[in-house]
């Protein structure tokens, strides 16, 4: 998997995972914010590697669909209002 497909998935699944450790209120308070941080740092990585000159990222997914595929991709604007939706 990806980094940015990483940091798009992983506050959701933390979320998911804390419903699911409900009864054990500290465990999913620890879980949920573990989650959110992880993700939100990997997504900053991958934003400031695509503004500092890396090659942007992107992926691209075969899709059943008329003209085309699933394709998500991170360009040098996108990587400044990431940056702030991270932070």
């Amino acid at each position: 998997m990806t980094p940015l497909l990483l940091a798009l998935a992983l506050p959701p699944g933390a979320g998911v995972l804390s419903v699911v450790l409900s009864r054990h209120p500290r465990a999913a308070t620890w879980t949920a914010v573990a989650g959110a941080v992880s993700g939100c740092i990997l997504g900053l990585m991958v934003a400031f590697q695509t503004l500092f000159g890396r090659a942007p990222a992107d992926v691209r997914l075969p899709w059943n669909v008329p003209y085309g595929e699933f394709h998500l991709g991170i360009d040098p604007l996108s990587a400044v209002f990431l940056v702030a939706i991270f932070g």
